[in-house]
């Protein structure tokens, strides 16, 4: 008579604003699935791809010397204890979608309906693998930031960095404030301005044919970054190979980048798999936790990207930058690293200036 009135099955949301930590946990990213014109099959698992031909090598400016890694236990107790005490369980009472700004939740997740996302196409190269990060973890996290922490995200969003000579194989795009128009320029607001791209995040994207998982892996596992021991070229002398190795030059890259930047807080990922890591306040040493699959679900990578966008924004029992004994607070910042090597392409009157500086 009564069968059938108390139901076993698992509630199922309308809206993900009804219970944001339990669709962070539940979100699940797509199986990603390349396209048959895609430049070279994925490297079997275990093996690295012999691809990665990023265009650094080591250089005099670049400080970074360790880097340290967090234990499996000590990064998923602080994204867990983080989500459990201050994402929301209960419905905060609004919608989903922002439909003046674009954003919306975009993950689907097997406890929410109504989740949707334009079809993406295949990836084939890296250009086509970017809109899989940026619309649909990306896209998802910016819009739960900006619900949960407003006032400390309102500018941010998520930005394509310009190209270079690696882009085919290296892109990232950076969580910061937008400052066009808005009249930051003079030497009374440089700590604002300072203080703004610190909280930043920036996320770096290479294919999976070209950083294989073990090849991520690796990248995790470094613990010591090479000091230079070379030469650097003469004007009009063309420069010596790499003298770095694969996971060495990813590093190279990425601090690099994140110098560029003024971002410590970084992210690494193939879409396959996702590493997070800050840099300490001078620039010395790296702090990276483990490589977390894109199907993980302890932690789950949504889980993690909005652990690590709150930290860099400062949000309330999140983490800290590092500071390490001894280093510069400010090294670096601001500064965009500039050698002869650098500018030798660009421009022989900037490449002269410098090699006489």
């Amino acid at each position: 008579m009564f069968f059938g009135l108390f139901s076993s099955q698992p509630r199922v949301y309308a809206r993900v604003m009804d219970n944001i930590r339990l669709y962070l946990s539940d979100a699940q990213l797509p199986d990603l699935v390349l396209d048959a014109s895609a430049p070279t099959a994925l490297p079997p698992t275990g093996h690295k791809s012999h691809r990665n031909a990023l265009s650094v090598r080591g250089e005099r400016y670049r400080l970074l010397e360790h880097i340290r890694a967090f234990t499996e236990e000590e990064f998923v107790d602080m994204v867990f204890h983080w989500n459990d005490t201050h994402i929301p369980s209960e419905s905060i009472f609004q919608e989903d979608h922002d439909y003046i700004n674009g954003e919306s939740p975009t993950v689907p997740a097997p406890s929410f309906a109504n989740i949707g996302h334009a079809p993406l196409r295949r990836p084939s190269d890296l250009t086509r693998l970017l809109p899989w990060i940026d619309s649909l973890p990306l896209l998802t996290v910016q819009r739960i930031m900006h619900v949960l922490f407003y006032d400390a995200t309102k500018g941010h969003s998520f930005q394509h960095g310009p190209t270079d000579q690696d882009s085919s194989i290296f892109r990232y795009l950076l969580w910061a404030p937008a400052l066009e128009g808005e009249g930051i320029d003079g030497p009374q607001n440089t700590t604002m301005l300072i203080e703004r791209f610190r909280r930043s995040v920036l996320v770096a994207v290479q294919p999976p044919w070209i950083l294989s998982d073990q090849d991520i892996r690796n990248f995790a596992d470094l613990r010591h970054f090479p000091p230079f021991h070379g030469i650097e070229p003469r004007v009009g002398e063309k420069p010596e190979p790499s003298d770095l190795e694969g996971k060495q030059r990813i590093w190279a890259k990425l601090w690099d980048t994140c110098v560029k930047n003024n971002s410590h807080w970084f992210v690494l990922t193939n879409y396959n798999q996702w590493v997070f890591g800050h840099f300490s306040s001078g620039w010395t040493t790296a702090f990276v936790g483990p490589v977390i699959d894109y199907n993980s679900t302890t932690p789950a990578v949504m889980e993690c990207l909005a652990f690590w966008l709150a930290s860099a924004s400062q949000a309330p029992g999140s983490m800290s930058i590092a500071k390490v004994c001894g280093e510069s607070e400010h090294a670096g910042l601001f500064w965009s690293p500039s050698t002869v090597y650098d500018v030798m392409g660009q421009s022989t009157e900037a490449a002269m200036t410098l090699s006489l500086s």
